[in-house]
């Protein structure tokens, strides 16, 4: 098992370089090679900024990951700031788990915008309020610290028998000892008797991620519909929107497959007496794929950033066959006039094309 955590955390540090690159490349093409995009270049640029933090977190704090028997999982942090005693460790190892809640919650606020763009355009102007902004800073605070406090209710700070037997274990693997690590334990049978508080953290974690994988799902696929029934937009505007919405879905799927699932059976495993150690060992491995995964999902799925890059590559300016356009320097923004026509059967519409800021077929995503 040795092997494997070293090769973990070999492919580990690889997918941080790569996400650094991938994400400062998605960074510049947000900035020039953007075309009428509208808000939806702000949202990407926000989850790029997060991809990049979340690259410096697992560099900074070093997470380990491991189920021990059949009792427990531990998520431990031993890295460059855990060394140098300002506080206890399990602190860093806390926020390393709180700082993985960030990507949902993002997630959330981004479909809620499109859905409101599409299905109540009189709301989307809240997103502009300071009110509204300070509302969803709170929600986002909130959801961290909940996280963040959950994960430090874990582990009492005096020593137990438990944390001595988890450091006793670490100390044997990687040679640390109790000043080096910070233990954020899940020990679900305590003296013959079930943990309420291990068993609250479990449903906690589960409540939520499923709780805002069902709200993004149903959001997403009301505002596909609502884009397909709309007769007030062209063509390409309408695969322009559906493009977005797609590219949220990826940026809802990825972090579902590469963090929150396999966090989900770690935390299982113990309980139902099967401890997958294995799967505990590449959890920090998964858990950095997603930074990649999701800015590279973003530069394939957007037409405007494939263009881009084959530009950068190539020396070529593509232009739009159809418009004329250049994806070299044409930034802009556009306002869609969306009608709530989500239940009302399709019309042709020859005013469709003047009702919109984009012409049809100038976005082919």
């Amino acid at each position: 098992m040795s092997d494997l955590r070293a090769l973990s955390k070999g492919l580990q540090m690889l997918n941080q370089m790569t996400a650094l690159i991938l994400n400062s490349l998605l960074l510049y093409l947000v900035k020039n090679y953007t075309r009428r995009m509208g808000n939806f270049k702000v949202f990407v640029n926000i989850s790029a900024a997060i991809n990049v933090g979340l690259c410096f977190v697992l560099a900074i704090f070093n997470p380990a990951t491991t189920t021990i028997q059949q009792y427990f999982a531990l998520n431990s942090t031993f890295g460059y700031f855990a060394q140098q005693e300002i506080y206890e460790s399990r602190y860093f190892s806390a926020v390393v788990c709180a700082s993985f809640s960030l990507p949902f919650s993002f997630v959330v606020i981004h479909i809620l915008y499109r859905y409101w763009t599409v299905m109540r355009p009189e709301r989307r102007q809240w997103f502009r309020q300071a009110w509204f902004i300070v509302l969803l800073a709170l929600y986002v605070a909130v959801d961290i610290s909940f996280c963040y406090s959950r994960n430090i209710l874990l582990t009492p700070s005096d020593p137990t028998a438990t944390t001595f037997f988890v450091n006793e274990f670490f100390r044997e693997t990687y040679n640390v000892t109790a000043n080096e690590a910070g233990f954020i334990i899940v020990e679900y049978w305590q003296e013959g008797h079930l943990n309420i508080l291990a068993v609250f953290f479990l449903l906690s974690v589960v409540s939520r991620f499923f709780v805002e994988l069902i709200f993004c799902t149903v959001l997403a696929t009301k505002t596909r519909a609502g884009i397909a029934a709309s007769d007030s937009i062209s063509e390409g505007h309408r695969t322009m929107q559906l493009k977005f919405v797609q590219t949220i879905c990826a940026q809802m799927i990825i972090p579902s497959i590469s963090v929150y699932a396999p966090l989900l059976l770690i935390l299982l495993s113990p309980l139902v007496g099967t401890p997958s150690y294995s799967l505990s060992c590449v959890f920090p491995f998964l858990a950095s794929c997603y930074p990649v995964w999701d800015a590279a999902a973003i530069i394939c799925l957007i037409r405007d950033y494939r263009e881009g890059v084959y530009t950068m590559i190539t020396g070529k300016t593509v232009r739009n066959e159809i418009s004329g356009y250049s994806t070299r320097g044409t930034t802009g923004a556009f306002t869609s006039n969306w009608t709530r026509t989500a239940n009302l059967p399709r019309t042709s519409n020859p005013n469709s094309s003047s009702q919109s800021d984009s012409k049809p077929g100038t976005e082919k995503h």
